[in-house]
């Protein structure tokens, strides 16, 4: 016998129920999706995956390690992903495209992980006539478009009073650009690391790093899906408490670390000291405005920015989950505030 409740039987309400509470159930343990890169500045990504540091932290995470940042934002925005790591450069090119209206799939910097000047390189062979930055003229350059390895580039042109119209840019995913400059198919390549030392040690001769100048500082940053960040707040704040810990153990342990990353990067162990270590830090601070702005500063000077407005740059940073874990950290506008 059914007791009913209105018009609806009184069983098929409590099954509704029930249905709501488990699919909810299975939303909350459903693991979050992180995407990161193969790259030395996503050290501690990998460290906090291998070392259970996530798991720790009573997280359940699939993390992916691919090969760039753009990739890991084209994955962010097609919902693919909760969370992803990338550099400076397509973040801000995707902000300066997309609509301004808040949507849910926005992608919002929860922290800069990195701050270091020898993740990238502009390389040569070392038997070539290239000796410097005004022998590139009427060269071919590979690199990889819409990542740092463009805005590197474009400071490498600007800090040499280069040309760019005299220079032929070829474009090329970061792990074959090395191949095409020790195969001799370009004169020069914008590589980073692992493919940097890959590209080295694959190469039939030395290759040379021609200096960026003082114009270039590496930042790599933690983003999240704008509705992930506000419906799972304690997720990111644990997720965020992992990579503190991750880099906690970097620091400790540099020589482990590193052996971790060139197992995994399949790179010679010898080439990889702890001298070569980025600085590893979560922060928010004025040197990621800085670099945002100055990223905002190439975009526009390459016809890149499609806004109308001026863009809210304190906008695209989330900085309250940091916030609670490690006040000194911040140090933006307005950000207690907020």
């Amino acid at each position: 016998m059914l007791i009913k409740s209105g018009t609806a039987p009184y069983g098929v309400l409590v099954t509704a129920l029930c249905a709501l509470l488990l699919n909810g159930a299975l939303a909350e343990q459903r693991p979050l999706r992180l995407l990161g890169a193969i790259y030395l500045g996503d050290l501690p990504t990998l460290i906090a995956d291998q070392k259970g540091l996530f798991r720790q932290q009573g997280l359940e995470v699939d993390v992916s390690l691919g090969f760039s940042g753009r990739e890991n934002l084209q994955g962010l925005l097609a919902g693919d992903a909760d969370f992803a790591l990338m550099a400076p450069t397509p973040f801000v090119l995707h902000q300066l495209q997309a609509d301004r209206t808040e949507d849910a799939n926005d992608p919002i910097i929860l922290a800069s992980l990195v701050h270091a000047t020898r993740l990238e390189a502009l390389m040569v062979r070392d038997d070539s006539d290239i000796r410097q930055p005004a022998d590139l003229l009427g060269r071919r350059v590979a690199l990889m478009g819409g990542t740092n390895a463009e805005y590197l580039w474009w400071l490498f042109c600007q800090f040499h009073d280069l040309d760019q119209d005299r220079i032929t840019v070829v474009e090329a995913t970061n792990h074959t650009a090395g191949t095409l400059l020790t195969s001799g198919e370009v004169d020069a390549a914008v590589i980073w690391q692992p493919w940097s030392q890959l590209a080295a040690e694959a190469a039939d001769v030395p290759l040379r790093i021609l200096s960026v100048g003082e114009g270039y500082t590496a930042k790599w940053l933690l983003v999240g899906r704008r509705d992930v960040v506000r419906q799972q707040s304690e997720a990111t704040i644990q997720l965020l408490r992992a990579y503190m810990k991750a880099l906690d153990l970097i620091e400790e342990q540099p020589d482990a670390s590193l052996t971790r990353y060139a197992d995994h990067a399949g790179l010679s162990r010898s080439t990889v000291t702890p001298e070569r270590l980025p600085v590893f830090g979560l922060s928010l601070d004025w040197s990621l405005l800085a670099d945002l702005q100055q990223h905002l500063e190439w975009a526009r000077a390459q016809g890149k920015d499609g806004a109308e407005l001026p863009p809210d740059i304190i906008s695209w940073i989330e900085p309250g989950p940091l916030l609670s874990i490690n006040p000194a950290a911040v140090s933006l506008p307005g950000a207690r505030n907020r």
